[in-house]
């Protein structure tokens, strides 16, 4: 069990499923969101978990934000097992309709960003620790899901998000930080839809238990909610 864990994106769908889930476990959680009013569901996990959740804002589209939020965990020394990046947006655009605007939004958002908090917090993963970048299956260059949806944007930024997080597995490797690429499938969550297919509460559970089990040979790794492995 991770005694102190990082989830970004952590005031709704599955960031919120996660906080919840290591709260239950007796873990330290640091929950960060891009919202000044946070949502109630969040609210009532603090006002419960008062001495184990700490709240933080995180805007990862402001790179000051970040750096902000990596002073915190020098100032307070804090020591982190687990660090999830959940963090991202997807929005549906149409070959005809692309602009530049929705391409540098994704990008900004699911692979720089997750790529700068990575790089802040790395210096306080204890050695044997994991970090995690939710990603999606529609980055898989080889499966080419979704091609005719309008995820172009989405897929492509978060493909890079995957070779970052390839090329960081290999710069951790020697402090024995584990980084993996998750997958957590078609969750029913404000991004998936109501026709997802898998519920948040299935896709935690899944998750959760990969997680749990994730070894050294495992990082740098584009895997599935239930640990099997996608190809690239």
């Amino acid at each position: 069990m991770q005694n102190w864990v990082l989830v970004t994106g952590a005031d709704r769908g599955l960031g919120l499923a996660f906080v919840t889930h290591y709260l239950s476990l007796g873990c330290h959680v640091i929950a960060t969101t891009r919202r000044e009013q946070y949502t109630n569901e969040l609210a009532e996990l603090q006002r419960v978990h008062s001495t184990k959740l700490d709240i933080q804002h995180l805007d990862l589209a402001d790179e000051q934000s970040i750096n902000s939020f990596a002073q915190q965990l020098a100032d307070k020394k804090r020591k982190l097992d687990l660090v999830i990046n959940n963090a991202g947006i997807s929005q549906i655009q149409q070959f005809g309709r692309w602009d530049s605007a929705t391409f540098l939004q994704h990008f900004m958002v699911n692979s720089v960003a997750p790529a700068l908090v990575a790089q802040a917090a790395i210096p306080f993963i204890t050695a044997g620790g994991k970090l995690v970048q939710i990603t999606s299956g529609v980055a898989s260059l080889q499966l080419n899901i979704g091609a005719d949806i309008g995820l172009d944007a989405y897929a492509a930024s978060k493909a890079a998000l995957n070779s970052i997080s390839r090329r960081l597995s290999a710069k951790v490797a020697e402090q024995n930080i584990i980084v993996t690429l998750l997958n957590p499938g078609w969750v029913q969550t404000d991004m998936g839809g109501e026709q997802a297919t898998m519920s948040i509460e299935d896709a935690i559970k899944l998750m959760t238990q990969s997680i749990e089990k994730l070894t050294l040979e495992q990082s740098g790794k584009f895997i599935e909610a239930d640990g099997s492995i996608i190809p690239w």
